[in-house]
């Protein structure tokens, strides 16, 4: 079968409910990793004229492309062959749909963009200060997508706003409280949310709990809802959680490279430094020669 080619990032959303279902099908595919928060790949006039949106992912098989990660989904149960991704019982299909519209609720961004502080704060806005720039640029360059420039700058605006708005962050932690108590009742009935059969909805909420794990969040659930727990464990273990690469842990402290890509200053000042080293260096070889 004719491999089909994912355009996706590490860290979103939606590119983990992807490739999650990817590996549990078995299915292999071209790798095509896009910077959608340093480097800004994802607005690139070749990406756009794949994705107008400029979100990830974008998915490609034969002459279709995809670019929702449900639709995706469903699209790889239905054309790959694997395990299925749908519950054969009809009633169970409703049940899966129904956790997985109630996944597509899960306020992301809020809590990701919300309890940011410091540090992060200040290069999640500067990075976003850089997109805006970059934006402008590529759209005076390629007024053939003017709109989709011009819907990516209004959508960099919206997660500016976001960003340390410890409001909206409370606000999301009391909806996604909510949701997880569903969530322990439903797993306390059957093995699976959407009955014995492990579905889409379970591969939704693997990337939900290992999200609220990623922030710090695992004790929404670690001591109060056990059969949750027991259940984060069950997926963990599953050989495609692996393969999928979905981060749990967030990395300690600020990546250099997160530094050096917001502020070009930065950039500029360790390479003057690094070249004075060599300099240095070199002269203390021929004095010592």
């Amino acid at each position: 079968m004719r491999k089909p080619t994912l355009y996706h990032a590490s860290s979103s959303f939606d590119s983990q409910i992807v490739r999650l279902s990817l590996r549990e099908k078995g299915a292999s595919w071209k790798n095509r990793k896009i910077d959608d928060e340093l480097s800004h790949q994802n607005t690139r006039p070749k990406y756009l004229r794949l994705n107008p949106e400029g979100s990830v992912p974008t998915f490609i098989h034969k002459d279709i492309t995809l670019t929702d990660a449900i639709t995706i989904a469903l699209y790889i149960n239905n054309n790959f062959p694997g395990p299925l991704l749908v519950p054969t019982n009809s009633k169970d299909q409703k049940l899966m749909e129904q956790w997985v519209t109630l996944a597509h609720q899960f306020p992301d961004r809020e809590l990701t963009l919300g309890g940011l502080s410091g540090l992060s704060e200040k290069l999640a806005l500067k990075h976003l200060e850089n997109r805006k720039t970059l934006l402008q640029s590529l759209e005076q360059k390629n007024e053939d997508l003017s709109s989709a420039y011009k819907a990516s700058y209004e959508e960099t605006l919206r997660r500016q706003a976001l960003i340390g708005d410890n409001h909206a962050r409370n606000s999301a932690v009391i909806r996604v409280d909510q949701m997880l108590e569903m969530a322990e009742e439903a797993v306390k009935r059957s093995e699976w949310l959407a009955g014995p059969e492990y579905s889409l909805a379970d591969i939704c909420w693997t990337v939900i709990l290992t999200r609220l794990d990623y922030l710090g969040l695992r004790e929404l659930w670690s001591h109060t809802r056990p059969n949750l727990t027991g259940y984060y464990a069950r997926v963990r273990t599953r050989p495609s959680f692996r393969k999928a690469r979905i981060p749990a842990k967030a990395p300690k402290g600020v990546p250099i490279k997160d530094i050096l890509k917001a502020y070009w200053w930065a950039r500029s000042a360790v390479w003057l430094m690094i070249s004075g080293l060599v300099v240095a260096a070199g002269w203390a070889v021929l004095d010592y020669i």
